[in-house]
């Protein structure tokens, strides 16, 4: 089993990968709701697997890498992006099991930000909402035509959907 896995390990990455950017891309959840939830229901599990299978294969891995500290390392930074590409792997679970429930989020527009990325491939439209009825500040990413319609101070109103995992979302696709 360690050999076939090592054989394929680049394409496991990829394969693994893949899901968590078009969920990260896709979905958006008012202040990344579900990253602490996942970080606390993913990180035990994935500690087991990750720790455990080195563990039970140091072995081999002692074997393919002449060292007994590089497996340890390897464990370490799979279990560390497992636990990274997990959080919209889950939103994505959240988002695919089907609930009727919608939340409304209501307030006013207390800031706008044009954010670009380091090579200006995009640029994300943020705008800040002081939530109504918590008083807390929440980030959203519009679309370019949404963003220059409103104007900081304006009222807004935004309907989320509830996933079957408890977690609002809407789909940006």
């Amino acid at each position: 089993m360690p050999q076939i896995l090592h054989r394929h390990q680049r394409l496991i990455f990829i394969l693994s990968v893949l899901p968590a950017v078009f969920f990260l891309f896709a979905l958006d959840s008012p202040d990344n709701t579900g990253f602490t939830y996942s970080m606390k229901m993913l990180s035990v599990p994935l500690a087991i697997i990750f720790f455990g299978y080195t563990w039970r294969h140091i072995d081999f891995f002692r074997e393919v890498t002449s060292s007994s500290i590089k497996p340890w390392g390897a464990a370490t930074v799979y279990y560390m992006l497992a636990l990274l590409f997990g959080w919209p792997c889950l939103m994505g679970v959240n988002a695919l099991i089907p609930s009727k429930e919608k939340v409304t989020i209501k307030g006013y527009v207390v800031s706008k930000a044009l954010r670009e990325s380091r090579r200006n491939v995009y640029t994300t439209h943020e705008v800040v909402i002081e939530e109504i009825t918590t008083k807390r500040r929440v980030t959203y990413d519009y679309d370019e035509a949404r963003y220059n319609q409103i104007q900081v101070g304006d009222f807004v109103e935004d309907e989320f959907k509830v996933g079957g995992l408890g977690f609002a979302f809407r789909w940006k696709l």
